[in-house]
């Protein structure tokens, strides 16, 4: 089950996590509509939506956690808690467009 979710966070939604921010280079599968998962980042409970042309990511509301900075594609975008930000994308290759080139 574990190697499931990685695949999903790292593979199809690009997740790279590090001290500083966390980074996403999202490939969904032309098929897969969206992915969504909940993860925790210094503190900061994130929810992630992943979508072709938007992914949105929305934190809970924390007095105690800091603003993390998140890097989709490029567009970096800083939350605090209780924020909910759209990234809207120019166009996010399908992995199926990827094999295809």
């Amino acid at each position: 089950m574990a190697g499931t979710v990685d695949i999903l966070t790292r593979a199809v939604a690009g997740m790279q996590p590090n001290a500083d921010q966390l980074e996403f280079e999202p490939r969904l599968p032309e098929k897969l509509r969206a992915l969504r998962f909940h993860l925790r980042h210094r503190v900061q409970h994130v929810a992630v939506s992943l979508e072709h042309d938007r992914p949105r990511l929305a934190t809970r509301t924390c007095h105690t956690a800091s603003e993390i900075q998140v890097n989709v594609a490029g567009h970096v975008i800083r939350l605090t808690g209780g924020e909910e930000r759209d990234v809207q994308l120019q166009e996010v290759p399908s992995a199926r467009a990827e094999a295809e080139s």
